[in-house]
């Protein structure tokens, strides 16, 4: 029943962009329907409203349908740079790649099998502005369909995660985009690990995914029995990170990560990786991959 705001609070917490959520009780004739949310809806109209003129931006599958004219524009902007080989600095000029890779493990760490959801965004008023994506529609996540369709014998979490995007065979322009970057260029690739690296070790920490299910499980409590919904979460998230860690290393071909642990001293602050922390602080990392600290001026 949560699995829409849930989502999205992760996918906030990596750094991509999430439309408002807001949850409230339904009442029908005065009797309580139990827990809802509201989302903000991506739709042609709102965005005409949002933006003042719909000639000043341009906007990729959003729920209204979409102009034609706009349909090829969108395809052209996103494919004939890799198509004509650009270099990848001619490219991150065009596509803002942080969101696209945030955008992206979204919904690779949630496990959305249908991930080609979400609208992409051009606003030609701001100069130099690339295009972004935001996310949309997740109430796919945490729950492994293909096991019950397939009667895989998984557990939740490990379904599919960044595979959902790095596949051969392509029906969505953003797995088509993302394979061909990995591939063909190794900044993106570079890129991707770190961002993917950061977000694992300073974002969507177990503390952090815990505490959210945590938070829906005391919304939902006087609502009904939802022990089973849960404890599925709780499993999910605690064994999820290192399935995604693991899976990482093998579909990119760079091994197992190293775990480093750093032991700080008492009434100290050291920013690592541009997160700060005290006591200690434990992460993972790849093969030439560097981790960055910095204490205090005066230590």
């Amino acid at each position: 029943p949560m699995n829409n705001p849930l989502a999205y609070d992760l996918a906030r917490q990596a750094g991509s962009l999430t439309p408002e959520v807001r949850l409230f009780e339904v009442y029908v004739n005065g009797q309580s329907q139990g827990m809802a949310f509201v989302v903000q809806h991506h739709g042609k109209v709102q965005f005409d409203q949002y933006m003042k003129n719909p000639d000043e931006y341009l906007l990729h599958k959003y729920k209204d349908g979409i102009h034609g004219k706009k349909e090829v524009l969108f395809s052209q902007y996103l494919r004939e740079p890799v198509e004509k080989k650009y270099t990848y600095s001619e490219i991150s000029a065009l596509i803002d790649m942080d969101n696209f890779l945030r955008h992206a493990f979204a919904l690779a760490f949630s496990g959305d099998e249908d991930y080609c959801q979400g609208v992409a965004l051009l606003d030609y008023k701001i100069k130099g502005e690339k295009l972004k994506w935001i996310q949309w529609d997740m109430d796919h996540c945490f729950f492994d369909l293909d096991a019950v369709k397939y009667n895989l014998k998984r557990p939740n979490w490990q379904q599919n995660g960044l595979n959902l995007y790095y596949r051969q065979k392509h029906h969505c322009d953003r797995t088509w985009l993302f394979t061909n970057m990995v591939n063909e260029y190794p900044e993106f690739k570079k890129l991707m690990l770190k961002t993917y690296t950061e977000i694992l070790n300073h974002r969507l920490t177990r503390e952090y995914l815990l505490s959210r299910v945590s938070y829906y499980d005391n919304m939902m409590a006087e609502f009904g029995d939802y022990e089973l919904y849960v404890n599925m979460l709780k499993d999910f998230m605690q064994n999820r990170p290192d399935f995604i860690w693991h899976e990482m290393g093998g579909l990119f071909g760079i091994g197992v990560p190293h775990k480093i642990t750093v032991k700080i001293p008492k009434h100290v602050k050291v920013m690592i990786d541009g997160f700060e922390y005290e006591n200690e602080y434990s992460g993972q990392y790849f093969e030439g991959q560097q981790i960055n600290l910095k204490g205090p001026q005066e230590e």
